[in-house]
């Protein structure tokens, strides 16, 4: 591996005089020929006189007013800022992009910098990342995103890309960026060599010394290459330990005051003073704390080991996941400080018990706080810990999931909730803290918005994270309908399960922003709805849509989960004749019959629409009589909805004769059939609405509905009615 360092120069400007001519020359005319003498020779790696740069440039990005990114020398001397940039980090927060056949968005990574997050692999439906001006999306089609070899760096420099040529369908061909190298700790890519390279990381000046965490060695400043120096250790001697001032060190075996005490700086010992064989006084450990129980070093009201986490200020930090914890007697190792009156910390047990845990958490990640034995708790996180501060989130339960929406030191509070009886193991805890992946993507997609102020998604599927708070807190996006498209929208915890929070409401308002539909669960079930689930949703107007979602009550609080959206391209494969005036009488493609030989269903089409209609006379048309629609392809399709309008009409004739009108399915031309609908002799006199979920028939080649009406009376005169049939299947 290659090997360069990263220099930051000034640049200088120094006027020069000199006598060309040599010691003792009186010649003072002016040659003429020597015009160009002074012009600079770009390209030898030195900078003269009219040239901005010559080889590696000693300015920067940041000299020349960019924010960062890497400065670059052209062949013609002049500075090449292609590779400047005006934000800091991987990409420009916002702008997405095409990376390994995957929808790449460019999210804050916590420190207002840019950081790269796959948010749809489009290789898992088969299609192909593609790009406009409306952002990065998944297509059928694949389309050259660079010319072939290309390679980049990200702007910082923390990876390499190339442009590669792929198969497309084993017969055409196309260009996409794709990650060739991940730098390594220590390394970075040097966009001149586009390679991965060693770095200098400057730890040091030169001449400096210092101490390792420990005191067993030295750590002296080293010129590792040319300009750059790193830490290099090295060991002190037996019996002497390295004691550091300012940026020097010595080793020494005269470390302490002997019979004095101390912790040790990690808090883990307790130490005292003493001279040692070779009469040196050195730090011996007396003590280690347990760390399992929550025990450190503590230097009142006496040097030794003590429960840590009793109070905000004495929280125990937890250094590192996954985290256990046991403690045999949890009222008795700990007091009650505080009462938590933030209404979003949810109800205090008055004088009840609590410990403290601190832990740092980057955005986006995400822990499990679990009990897995002894007494009951509740659990808060607080991003400051106090009486009256916020919680972040709050359970009165043994187990909570929290996803830190922002870097940085997140306090942990766990409350004792119920008291039993006696003392010892009966009233002890058993607690882990572990962190746990998600599908949210590092950030939440929308932060307290409301129908007016929310963003709009452009490419579909996607996952929405979002978090609520208690109370009426509204998180919405807006999503855009074409002709025939519905959404569907199903909610998920943020680690792309089912085990939901519950009380999540779905909120669907039209562009008009007047609440169209709504969907509500207040179990631990998953909220979820879909263009089956109203007849509403199957006839949205093209337009723009606002999806909101709600705690829909005070009490609960979702701290973060997740939403998977996408759109439903309705088919209606059925629309004629039955869906206005103006259709073909007789329309092409039904058919009618009857066991009798008789045509007793007839068409009627005028300005109002057009329907069916079928009779019986007593005695002559005892049978019956069928209308069947014409084959559907439903091949593909996940989701089918028979709709139509029907009424009939019965009257005379004993009970015991019956006039039955029926609705029947098929998938083999009615050689076998099922049985969707029958109505009992009774009259419906009004045009009455009929919606049936036919999906157990979606993804077959031909399917036919039959409109059948049958007579068993030699007393009674009826008919049936129908109009409006419509099949719509996504």
């Amino acid at each position: 591996m290659k090997s360069f360092a990263l220099f930051f120069s000034s640049l200088f400007l120094i006027a020069c005089s000199f006598d060309a001519s040599g010691p003792g020359n009186t010649n003072t005319t002016n040659n003429s020929n020597n015009t160009n003498n002074n012009n600079a020779s770009c390209g030898n790696g030195v900078r003269e006189n009219g040239e901005a740069c010559d080889g590696t440039p000693s300015l920067t990005c940041s000299s020349l007013g960019f924010s960062g990114g890497t400065l670059q020398c052209t062949l013609e001397c002049t500075f090449d800022t292609s590779l400047c940039t005006n934000y800091c980090g991987a990409c420009e927060i916002g702008v997405g992009s095409c990376l390994d056949n995957q929808v790449h968005q460019c999210i804050d990574d916590g420190s207002g910098c840019g950081t790269l997050v796959a948010s749809q692999d489009c290789t898992e439906t088969s299609q192909w990342c593609n790009i406009n001006t409306a952002g990065p999306f998944c297509s059928e089609n694949c389309t050259d995103q660079c010319e072939v070899d290309d390679k980049k760096c990200t702007t910082d420099l923390a990876e390499l890309h190339v442009c590669q040529r792929i198969s497309v369908n084993g017969t055409d061909y196309c260009n996409i960026w794709q990650t060739e190298d991940v730098c390594t700790t220590g390394t970075q890519c040097n966009p001149q060599s586009l390679e991965c390279e060693e770095i200098c990381l400057q730890e040091c000046s030169n001449g400096e010394s210092s101490c390792t965490e420990d005191g067993s060695n030295r750590l002296i400043c080293t010129e590792i290459t040319q300009g750059c120096f790193e830490w290099t250790e090295s060991p002190c001697p037996t019996g002497t330990q390295c004691i550091s001032s300012t940026s020097t060190s010595v080793c020494d075996c005269n470390i302490c005051e002997p019979g004095t005490m101390q912790c040790s700086t990690n808090g883990l010992l307790v130490q005292t003073c003493v001279e040692n064989e070779q009469s040196c006084a050195v730090w011996e450990t007396v003590e280690t704390c347990d760390i399992s129980s929550m025990q450190l070093c503590h230097e009142t009201p006496a040097i030794g080991c003590s429960f840590a986490g009793n109070t905000c200020t004495d929280s125990f930090n937890i250094q590192s996941l996954p985290f256990s914890v046991t403690i045999s007697d949890f009222a008795a190792s700990f007091t009650n400080q505080l009462s938590f009156t933030h209404e979003s910390c949810g109800v205090s047990f008055g004088g009840a018990t609590e410990m403290f845990l601190t832990l740092n958490l980057l955005q986006g990640q995400t822990i499990k706080i679990e009990r897995t034995s002894g007494i009951n708790i509740a659990i808060r996180v607080q991003k400051v810990c106090g009486e009256t501060e916020p919680c972040s989130d709050y359970k009165n339960g043994n187990l909570l999931y929290f996803t830190a929406f922002e870097s940085g030191e997140y306090t942990i509070s766990i409350e004792k909730t119920s008291n039993g009886t006696g003392t010892g193991s009966g009233q002890g805890l058993s607690l882990t803290i572990s962190s746990q992946s998600n599908s949210c993507n590092l950030i939440e997609s929308e932060i307290n918005n409301t129908i007016q102020t929310s963003d709009n998604i452009i490419n579909y599927p996607v996952n929405w994270c979002h978090r609520l708070s208690p109370g009426d807190d509204l998180d919405c996006v807006g999503i855009s309908l074409g002709n025939g498209e519905s959404p569907v929208v199903e909610t998920h915890d943020v680690f792309g399960g089912d085990n939901c929070t519950g009380g999540i409401e779905l909120q669907l308002y039209d562009p008009y922003e007047s609440l169209i539909f709504l969907e509500s669960v207040y179990s631990q079930e998953c909220t979820s709805f879909e263009p089956a689930d109203s007849y509403d949703l199957l006839h949205l107007t093209p337009g723009d849509y606002t999806l909101c979602m709600s705690s829909g009550t005070t009490e609960v609080v979702i701290p973060s989960s997740l939403a998977s959206i996408r759109k439903a391209q309705l088919t209606t494969e059925v629309n004629a004749p039955m869906t206005g005036s103006g259709q073909t009488c007789i329309p092409p493609g039904w058919d009618t019959g009857s066991s009798t030989g008789i045509e007793n269903w007839k068409w009627f089409c005028d300005a109002t629409g057009t329907f069916a209609h079928s009779y019986t006379n007593y005695p002559t048309d005892i049978g019956n009589t069928w209308l069947t629609t014409p084959p559907m392809n439903l091949s593909g399709k996940t989701r089918a909805i028979l709709m139509f309008d029907m009424k009939s009409y019965i009257i005379g004739g004993p009970v015991a004769e019956t006039t039955w009108a029926s609705v029947y399915i098929s998938t083999d031309n009615f050689n076998s059939s099922k049985e969707l609908l029958i109505r009992p002799p009774n009259s419906v006199i009004n045009w009455t609405p009929q919606y049936i979920d036919i999906s157990a028939w979606a993804g077959n080649p031909d399917v036919r509905i039959s409109f059948i009406f049958e007579d068993t009376s030699t007393l009674l005169t009826g008919s049936f009615d129908v109009r409006n049939v419509e099949v719509i299947s996504y």
